[in-house]
């Protein structure tokens, strides 16, 4: 799958459930104090590496980003595991 224009697809990284207090256990999709999650750059759209260059840090994949929980749509690709959408705007920080 081939991101276009200012889109970058990503495969969430799930985290491990965690306790909070009164021992209760929440996932991440449960757990409302979460504001940015995790991904995997996948591809990156033509559009979104011009926009970059001259920029410190560079989008490439393989790269982990931090992204906006509300952020993006989700995709099934052919081997139905579920991708994320997003715009260049939505990323918050790139672990480099």
């Amino acid at each position: 799958m081939q991101a276009l224009n200012f889109h970058i697809v990503i495969d969430p990284i799930k985290k491990k459930e965690h306790k909070v207090a009164g021992g209760l256990q929440l996932s991440q999709e449960l757990d409302k104090e979460l504001r940015y999650l995790t991904g995997k750059v996948v591809s990156v759209g033509g559009r979104v590496i011009k926009e970059m260059q001259g920029e410190p840090v560079q989008i490439e994949i393989g790269d982990i980003i931090h992204y906006d929980r509300h952020a993006g749509h989700e995709v099934r690709w052919t081997d139905d595991q579920p991708l994320k959408v997003l715009k260049l705007g939505d990323l918050v920080a790139i672990e480099k």
